[in-house]
C-alpha cells in the first residue's frame, strides 16, 4: 500500500508502477504470499489506463457488448522483473466498469456449480441501466441467491463505476 501511494504520486505509467511494486515485493520478501492488484486511472473524458497483476480481469459493460480489461501480467512478487502490459479503454455514458475479487465468482450453488466470471458478467449486464448503488445491491442479492444461503468462503469485494453524461 505504501509503495502504491508513493509511486502514484510520481505520476508514473500504470505498467511502470506495477513493475516497481513487483520488484519491491520480490526483493524485500515482506510476505511469503503473492498478491494480485488492479490499478487504473480514469480521466474526466472517460479514458481508462490500467494494468492488472494476476487479478481477475475487470469488465466494462457497454450498451451492446462487454469489454474485458485483461492487459497486465503475473501475480506481484512472484518473479523479479516481471513484464506488465498496460491497457487502455474508454468508458462512455451509461457504461459500467466492474472490478471484483475472486471470492465473488468462485461461489457455488447447491449443486456445486461455480458461478464463474461469465455468470457474474451476466448478472452485471442485467442491471446495467440502473444507478451504481442499485447495481451493487442487485448484484449482491443475485450472488447470495445463487449460493442458496451458503456463506462466502473467501473475501468478496467489488467496485462499480458508472459513467453519466
Amino acid at each position: 500500500h505504501i509503495a502504491l501511494e508513493a509511486l502514484t504520486a510520481q505520476d508514473l505509467r500504470a505498467a511502470r508502477v506495477m513493475k516497481t511494486i513487483n520488484n519491491t515485493l520480490y526483493k524485500t520478501e515482506i510476505t511469503s504470499e503473492y498478491m494480485t492488484l488492479f490499478y487504473a486511472t480514469l480521466t474526466p473524458n472517460g479514458a481508462i489506463s490500467y494494468v492488472r497483476a494476476g487479478h481477475p480481469p475487470p469488465f466494462l459493460v457497454h450498451k451492446d457488448y462487454t469489454e474485458i480489461l485483461d492487459e497486465g501480467g503475473i501475480l506481484l512478487g512472484q518473479i523479479e522483473n516481471a513484464k506488465y502490459n498496460h491497457g487502455v479503454a474508454k468508458i462512455r455514458s451509461g457504461d459500467v466498469l466492474f472490478v471484483y475479487t475472486d471470492g465473488l465468482y468462485e461461489i457455488k450453488n447447491r449443486k456445486g456449480k461455480e458461478l464463474g466470471i461469465n455468470g457474474l458478467e451476466e448478472i452485471v449486464k442485467k442491471y446495467r441501466e440502473l444507478p451504481a448503488k442499485e447495481i451493487k445491491n442487485n448484484v449482491l442479492n443475485d450472488v447470495k441467491d445463487y449460493m442458496s444461503g451458503k456463506k462466502f468462503l473467501d473475501d468478496v469485494t467489488f467496485a462499480i463505476v458508472k459513467k453519466h453524461n
